[in-house]
């Protein structure tokens, strides 16, 4: 035992060493497989340059993931607070998102998935699908660094084994070799350790990121539930085919003297087909109930047969289109209809039914379009127009960014289009205006279209080798716009503080609109457009306020501010301060319609912008109150 203690560490046979070593491998291996346990994996020596290749390329990554988490700056105190997640949780969030998908697919409306045209509930689906797939995609990417990270610990798991046994057989039977070969193996075993440490720091860091993203698709969830609601409260654009009162979809509709049926379909609608029997037809068609999410259709027929009627249909929830519905118009006439939106300065018209008792010739036009009102007229032809009994259409008015028209087309023969380039986010539309109809053949109106990637085309179908001759309009409708109308701001204002001598004389609120000189004095409700060619707005605010009183106003600063976004100001009111004025300049970003609503009151002045864009909106553009000190 002495001589052992006195080793030359110089002369120690490192040729014997390695074999012992060797032998030692084998005689491990031998055992593991009789005891059918897993063996070891292979050492850095008895690798091949394949696996060794292998494994510089895993060290490598392993740098990789290592200089990048520390440039994100990944704290020692973090570390310590990693948890672990069970792996079957990342099973449960496929499992999760495929089945919240399903449920989508059947939370669609039935009529929407046949017409496969519900534009909103698909948008909203792809978004959300979208979102569920990029969280599949880190789920999976973080999975694949985890299994790597756990495959180092479970190799660095049985190489502990190992090095384990070896101390023991070092402690027991080679205690003379046992330092030289540990000594010989020093950096093997340093790299062991710091490299267990670090696979399993990076596979705990990583399975934060699995946690992070697993509360990401809670939240996503919960999102998504959100736009399902939103979704099933109202259809923003929608459009199809109703096939209600078609003979040759359903034999039983047999519309004749007096015959009527109600169909629930959706928002306005140019006809594209409707074949009547000669002499004396009556054809009704109007919209009864209307809801966000549908609307209930009724024909009648009153005298001769309609066979077949097929409506195209377009479902729009936006305030910059505005559709009037002329239904009960029994003797036809000229007629003027007021409008809400005093933007929506461009239309058409779309007939919807008639009822004649011989040949007629007319044409419904819009004449007049102004701030507030829309005019449509009709043709009298000499002999004809008195066989015209009833007519009904719709007509449709918008903002400049709702229509491309195409202008106005005549059919008398065969008629073809040719081509017309499909414009995007926007629905083609074929309104009929006129119709010239002998009463000699059936009365066919009827849209054949042939669709390509870029382009569309269509023809009228004859029935009997006989088209009806008509005029129609050829209208490219948007559903989806890029102009957005917001309130109006105040981009300055001055303000001004002087003595009235007597305030008995002057009325508690003054606001003048300066380039219109529109004035109001009285307390009331007002409502006033302002032209789109005013800009900037300029108003003129005075104020009586009287001692121990104090004035608080507010002006709209900035719409899409989340802070500041108004004007505030407070005035103390005295003797030789008793008359306040306020001079704001207000613009918007384009030329523009203005619709306000000026509310006076014995100690409050209150001008609101109404505006039309997706949906109607009131914004409060001036606030002012008198209160006490």
């Amino acid at each position: 035992m002495t001589g052992d203690r006195n080793i030359n560490r110089k002369h120690v046979n490192y040729r014997k060493a390695r074999k012992i070593k060797k032998k030692l491998h084998k005689q491990y291996i031998k055992k593991a497989a009789l005891s059918n346990k897993t063996t070891q994996p292979k050492s850095i020596k008895d690798m091949t340059k394949k696996d060794r290749r292998e494994l510089i390329k895993k060290k490598k990554i392993v740098k990789e993931i290592e200089k990048a988490l520390i440039k994100k700056g990944c704290s020692k105190r973090n570390r310590g607070r990693i948890m672990i997640i069970q792996n079957f949780l990342l099973y449960k969030l496929y499992l999760y998102s495929f089945v919240f998908q399903f449920i989508i697919f059947l939370s669609i409306p039935p009529y929407s998935i046949f017409s496969l045209r519900n534009q909103s509930v698909f948008q909203n689906n792809r978004y959300i699908c979208k979102n569920f797939n990029f969280i599949q995609y880190n789920l999976s990417f973080y999975q694949q660094i985890y299994s790597f990270f756990y495959d180092q610990i479970k190799y660095y798991k049985i190489l502990e084994m190992f090095l384990k046994y070896k101390q023991s057989l070092c402690i027991f039977e080679f205690q003379n070799l046992c330092f030289t070969i540990f000594r010989f193996n020093k950096i093997l075993i340093n790299e062991y350790y710091k490299n267990q440490t670090n696979a399993k720091f990076y596979s705990n860091y990583f399975l934060l990121f699995l946690i992070k993203t697993y509360l990401k698709f809670i939240m996503k969830l919960i999102i998504a539930f959100l736009i399902l609601l939103n979704t099933f409260a109202f259809i923003k654009y929608d459009s199809g085919l109703a096939l209600d009162f078609n003979s040759d979809s359903y034999p039983t509709f047999k519309c004749y003297f007096g015959y009527s049926k109600v169909a629930v379909i959706s928002f306005f609608m140019p006809l594209k087909i409707f074949l009547k029997q000669v002499a004396e037809a009556e054809l009704k068609l109007s919209i009864t109930t209307i809801t966000k999410t549908s609307f209930t259709s009724e024909i009648y027929c009153g005298q001769k047969r309609v066979r077949r009627l097929k409506i195209r249909w377009f479902a729009l929830d936006d305030q910059r289109i505005e559709v009037i519905n002329n239904f009960n118009m029994v003797n036809p006439d000229d007629k003027t209809f007021t409008i809400k939106n005093p933007n929506a300065k461009f239309g058409f018209i779309v007939l919807t039914s008639i009822h004649y008792s011989g040949a007629v010739d007319f044409q419904l036009s819009m004449s007049s379009i102004t701030m507030n009102t829309v005019t449509v007229t009709i043709t009298k032809v000499a002999g004809k127009f008195v066989n015209l009994k009833q007519v009904r259409y719709q007509v449709i008015v918008g903002v400049e960014e709702a229509f491309i028209k195409l202008g106005l087309q005549t059919s008398t023969g065969t008629f073809i289009s040719g081509n017309i380039s499909k414009q995007p986010n926007r629905w083609f539309v074929i309104a009929v205006q006129s119709i010239t109809f002998p009463n000699t053949t059936y009365l066919t109106l009827e849209a054949l279209f042939t669709y390509t990637a870029t382009t569309l085309s269509y023809t009228w179908k004859s029935f009997l080798n006989s088209q009806t001759p008509n005029k129609h309009e050829q209208v490219w409708v948007a559903y989806q716009f890029t102009t957005t109308y917001n309130p109006l701001e105040c981009v300055s204002i001055r303000t001004s503080r002087k003595q009235a001598f007597d305030l008995s004389i002057l009325p508690t609120f003054f606001l003048q609109l300066v380039q219109t000189n529109q004035i109001y004095i009285t307390n009331g409700n007002y409502e006033y457009v302002v032209d789109k060619s005013i800009r900037p707005l300029k108003m003129n605010i005075q104020i009586k306020c009287e001692n121990g009183m104090k004035v608080q106003a507010e002006f709209n600063n900035c719409n899409s501010c989340s802070i500041q976004k108004t004007y505030s100001f407070t005035y103390n009111c005295f003797n030789q301060m008793n008359y306040i004025g306020f001079f704001p300049l207000f613009q918007q970003a384009f030329q523009q319609y203005n619709h306000l609503k000026i509310n006076i009151q014995s100690s409050s002045l209150e001008i609101i912008n109404v505006v039309y864009d997706q949906a109607i909106t009131e914004k409060t553009i001036v606030k002012i109150q008198i209160l006490n000190q």
